[in-house]
């Protein structure tokens, strides 16, 4: 064989390989965050949230802060990892909070950011957006740029 073919073979394998393992130990999203939902109660005043446990977690701690501050201060709860919820019962109508939420935090981090709160005031208009498109793209995307117009008009956008 030829010297090139020999080393163009060897780098057709080395990707291969380089694809193959990187397939398995790619990280996913979901490797870095994890699934929950969240309701609320009026009257108590109550936000709760709901999630699978994990297997392995040593703890799950939680931290909450109003939505116009920037320290999050002291955590709110610490969890042992079988629990699947938490109440906040220590929450006012009205104010909107943003909750920080870590399950595994020896190990590798898994964190989860909300924000919510009991009726508290929706934003009807936040400004105006200029989106611009390439010409090649606007009909493959025509769908997805419908609905994502739509969203942010919905979310107080002009």
């Amino acid at each position: 064989m030829k010297p090139i073919k020999i080393l163009k073979s060897a780098a057709v394998i080395n990707l291969c390989l380089i694809f193959a393992v990187s397939s398995l130990y790619g990280q996913q999203p979901r490797d870095y965050t994890f699934h929950l939902t969240t309701s609320t109660t009026e009257s108590p005043a109550v936000i709760s949230f709901k999630w699978e446990p994990m297997s392995g977690t040593p703890k799950i701690y939680i931290w909450r802060k109003s939505k116009n501050t920037t320290n999050w201060g002291v955590k709110i709860a610490s969890l042992p990892a079988d629990t699947n919820g938490y109440t906040d019962k220590n929450v006012e109508t009205g104010v909107e909070y943003e909750y920080k939420i870590i399950k595994n935090e020896d190990s590798r981090p898994i964190i989860t950011y909300v924000n919510t709160g009991i009726k508290c005031k929706e934003v009807e208009y936040r400004g105006k957006v200029i989106l611009l498109i390439d010409s090649t793209f606007v009909n493959d995307l025509k769908v997805e740029l419908n609905q994502y117009e739509t969203d942010l008009i919905g979310d107080g956008w002009d």
